[in-house]
């Protein structure tokens, strides 16, 4: 019985390693990651995404989404989860835009990633994952040097409308940044935003397809009945034309018959 379990333990142990290798990227950029705690910020393109950075940096950061699946998210369990994982010296991976992109642009980012980082004083490192140009790498993980917040940290807010001004342009430099890593185009919308206006769009094309197929059937119809028109008419000339030389005959066998 022991000797199945050890078996089960190394299939497992085997099956696990895999799922690491194919859930990978390689690294450019390691040494702008700091000893202590950092915050990673990268852009989001797939649901592994979380998965593959955490498996090529090992544990030295912990994605924000994992930290406790078990309980359902709310900005201040994030937050104070994530305050937590810092203070214990370790990384903090957050994902600014909060869903995968679905057209392939990077999308404005939340100010979370910011606003943790000026909370615990801890760098702001911006990343992307990208395509390799590799053919034997699937993936690149592309880590930046850290966003100075050093104007940000220094400089109290003198209200909540005003320091949110201040969250937004720091979001906005660190997208900028992320952009330049990952070379993707920029989109000043939030993903749902996107996504909302996207639905829009392929609603307003099905409507319109809709509408030119109607006009169309419309054509076609106003087509079919105007040759109808044609033909009944080519027919009445017809007619009209047999009647009259019918008429013509009778009057040529009449004349005929008169001079006899």
């Amino acid at each position: 019985m022991s000797n199945f379990f050890e078996r089960v333990k190394h299939s497992l142990k085997i099956g696990w390693s895999r799922l690491r290798a194919t859930f990978r990227a390689d690294v450019v950029g390691q040494e702008n990651l700091p000893d202590g705690a950092f915050i990673l910020a990268c852009n989001f393109v797939h649901s592994t995404d979380s998965l593959r950075i955490v498996n090529s940096l090992g544990r030295r950061v912990v994605s924000l989404s994992r930290l406790n699946p078990t309980k359902r998210d709310t900005p201040t369990a994030r937050q104070e989860r994530a305050l937590s994982t810092l203070s214990k010296g370790k990384g903090v991976l957050i994902f600014p835009e909060g869903a995968p992109s679905l057209d392939g642009r990077l999308h404005r980012g939340r100010p979370e990633a910011v606003a943790l980082a000026i909370k615990a004083d801890v760098p702001l490192i911006p990343a992307a994952l990208v395509r390799a140009k590799d053919p034997q790498s699937e993936y690149e993980l592309r880590i930046g040097e850290a966003v100075s917040l050093d104007r940000y940290r220094d400089a109290g807010a003198a209200s909540d409308k005003v320091e949110g001004f201040w969250l937004r342009g720091a979001s906005d430099l660190l997208m900028l940044k992320i952009s330049e890593l990952s070379g993707q185009e920029y989109s000043d919308l939030y993903p749902m935003q996107a996504r909302e206006l996207k639905k829009q769009q392929v609603a307003a094309s099905q409507q319109r397809a809709q509408s030119q197929w109607e006009d169309y059937q419309r054509e076609q119809e106003k087509a079919k009945e105007e040759a109808e028109r044609a033909e009944e008419a080519e027919r009445a000339e017809l007619l009209e034309a047999a009647k009259a030389a019918k008429e013509y005959v009778k009057r040529l066998a009449a004349e005929e018959n008169k001079g006899r």
